[in-house]
């Protein structure tokens, strides 16, 4: 079972009785998650199941580690349909590197807000934004990993299953209570994933550091100690 952190199989304990009695007697049941749960944590504890990790990459590198940021005028200025300065400095400094860069938004309005602000303020960038709702998802997923698209806002819905070589990845409202622990850290895991290219930029804009945020950097930091890097 892959993903056994995401919905609709995290701590259902439906699925998990399911699961459990679709397996041979001689059968195994694997359970793949880079953000373990409270309940496989605890059947860990009691030892229904064996805990194997595997913290270090395929290029031996270290996980990015979070740079939390303040920023406290996001939505202000998003109201306004205007950018805040200090967001502006951080993805024109961006920009300049050349790497295509994903930045995940809270709520889908915001994100769509976001696209029509950037687009207007950088014309010469090809942007696009998917959420749950976009039709042409896979299109514009497939046209940003071909460098057709060079920025790409994107709601939770990217937070896992998908590799884009080289990218840079910002947070904006990192702080905001749909960003879990567990997001951010599957967030994070976008960066660093290529050979070309194992290091990256890993921004979390926040006006409150929050559990979730400390949390996920603690996790991250630790599974690079696990690793020996």
């Amino acid at each position: 079972m892959d993903e056994v952190d995401a919905f609709p199989y995290v701590d259902n304990s439906m699925l998990y009785y399911a699961v459990k009695n679709s397996v041979k007697e001689d059968g195994l049941r694997i359970f793949l998650t880079a953000t373990s749960t409270d309940e496989l944590d605890r059947k860990v504890r009691t030892g229904e199941l064996k805990r194997l990790s595997l913290p270090r990459r395929f290029h031996g590198n270290p996980l990015i580690i979070p740079k939390p940021v303040w920023l406290s005028d996001f939505n202000r200025h998003l109201e306004n349909n205007q950018l805040s300065s200090k967001l502006k400095t951080y993805i024109e400094k961006q920009r300049r590197s050349g790497y295509p860069l994903l930045i995940f938004a809270s709520e889908i309005k915001k994100g769509e807000k976001l696209k029509e602000i950037l687009q207007d303020q950088y014309p010469n960038e090809n942007i696009g934004f998917v959420s749950s709702v976009t039709e042409d998802r896979l299109e514009q997923v497939q046209a940003f990993r071909d460098g057709e698209l060079t920025i790409l806002i994107s709601t939770t819905i990217l937070e896992r299953g998908v590799t884009f070589p080289c990218v840079d990845v910002f947070v904006v409202e990192a702080n905001h209570r749909l960003f879990t622990k567990s997001s951010l850290i599957q967030i994070g895991g976008r960066v660093g994933r290529s050979m070309d290219r194992p290091t990256g930029e890993l921004l979390f804009f926040h006006d409150g550091l929050n559990a979730s945020i400390k949390k996920a950097i603690k996790e991250i930091k630790q599974m690079n100690k696990e690793a020996g890097l």
